[in-house]
C-alpha cells in the first residue's frame, strides 16, 4: 500500500495563523454545550 500526502506551500508556509490562544481560550472553545 502506499500513502502519497500533497501539501501548497506560499513563501515557505503552509499555513498562516491569524493569533495564538491561550491553553484556556481553546479549552473553552472545544468544551461541549451544556444545557
Amino acid at each position: 500500500m502506499t500513502h502519497t500526502a500533497i501539501q501548497e506551500a506560499l513563501d515557505g508556509k503552509a499555513a498562516e495563523w491569524p493569533e495564538q490562544v491561550s491553553d484556556e481560550q481553546y479549552r473553552t472553545a472545544a468544551a461541549p454545550a451544556r444545557h
